[in-house]
């Protein structure tokens, strides 16, 4: 299961069977919630391999530091059509299907949630309610954009080291597992200045030779630098990626191996690029195998390759099924009049994060 889906899963749709009181929420200042990602953050570095382990996707994003006591009202309870009523009365008279509502134990937060667009983005409303007084719609905590699973974001209501918050995490790039998280504390009274944490990882990679039309030897000089392409590959699909300080008119570089490009490689490229790379790995009749028929050919970028003295043309694109990775093929440089690109050999890469690269935090900056 991807990085994505998952997260989706564990914020977006929770369905928590038992209901986990919460101590009490008072004293929580501007100053305390202001820092609530500096103490995250301080306390997540001391265990990096308790960080490393957020991965699996048996545990809950950020687990032990936040927690997710969170129940989804059934319909059949009284909070339910209150809130229901409440949420859809500023909608007109067709408003959109109305997702969830979910509450926070302890606190008398309420959201209501729908799911809008084309990108699936997750419209949260906020309420409290507590018993003996009517449910009030309350402003959302002050955060850029909603977000939208098909971007690999979603958000909920949580615990942060012992204080309630609502957070939305977002994937820095669909290509890796590092990971942002936007926290909201709640105060009390209302909703503090919004953090960030940032969680980069360390990777390692692996390379599985598929086929072989060359001779022995050449495959074995091309799996020599297998990873090392993979690993160039995949810090080049992150080189659009700050999460600090993202630039929506930014340029990606294009991606390159072994060092800048002469004309005659520039050449072999502009030729491979033209032709793309072959539906299938040998000459007659037979079935496609399996790992071929999930390669993308849209996002796939082509570099000049010299082994054994000689030039060929190196491509790779990134794949989801079934690991993240990519496949890397060594292909017979085309000539002038070529009609098609011939492999000489296939590998299926992988990656996956075996460390903590960085943990940090920062205030959100609000319009």
């Amino acid at each position: 299961m991807s990085r994505h889906h998952r997260l989706s899963r564990r914020v977006g749709l929770w369905s928590v069977v038992a209901v986990a009181l919460l101590g009490g929420t008072a004293g929580a200042g501007s100053a305390a919630a202001s820092s609530v990602c500096a103490r995250l953050v301080r306390q997540m570095r001391r265990s990096p391999a308790t960080v490393l382990q957020d991965l699996s996707p048996q545990r809950r994003a950020m687990a032990p530091w936040v927690t997710y006591p969170v129940l989804r009202l059934p319909t059949t309870t009284e909070a339910y059509p209150r809130i229901a009523a409440l949420w859809a009365r500023p909608m007109g008279s067709t408003p959109p299907p109305l997702t969830d509502i979910e509450v926070l134990p302890g606190t008398g937060l309420f959201v209501a949630n729908a799911i809008l667009g084309s990108a699936d983005c997750l419209n949260a409303t906020f309420f409290e309610w507590h018993w003996g007084s009517p449910p009030r719609l309350i402003d959302g905590p002050r955060l850029p954009l909603p977000p939208c699973s098909r971007d690999g974001a979603w958000g909920g209501l949580a615990v942060v080291l012992g204080r309630p918050a609502y957070l939305e995490f977002e994937s820095l790039h669909p290509a890796n597992s590092d990971l942002a998280t936007l926290i909201a504390p709640w105060t009390g009274s209302g909703w503090g200045r919004p953090c960030r944490v940032s969680i980069r990882y360390t990777y390692r990679y692996t390379a599985t030779l598929r086929y072989c039309g060359a001779t022995p030897g050449l495959c074995r000089e091309a799996h020599k630098i297998a990873v090392a392409v993979e690993r160039a590959y995949h810090a080049w699909l992150a080189t659009d990626i700050d999460d600090f300080n993202p630039s929506a008119g930014m340029v990606q570089p294009a991606f390159h191996f072994g060092g800048a490009m002469s004309a005659r490689g520039r050449s072999l490229v502009a030729r491979a690029r033209r032709l793309g790379v072959p539906k299938a790995v040998a000459s007659g009749g037979g079935a496609r195998p399996a790992w071929l028929r999930h390669l993308s050919r849209h996002g796939v970028q082509y570099f000049p390759v010299g082994l054994r003295r000689d030039r060929y043309v190196g491509a790779v694109d990134h794949n989801e099924y079934p690991m993240p990775g990519s496949r890397f093929f060594l292909l017979q440089a085309p000539r002038a009049h070529s009609r098609q690109l011939v492999p000489l050999a296939v590998f299926a890469m992988q990656w996956g994060a075996n460390g903590v690269k960085s943990i940090r935090a920062r205030l959100v900056s609000l319009p």
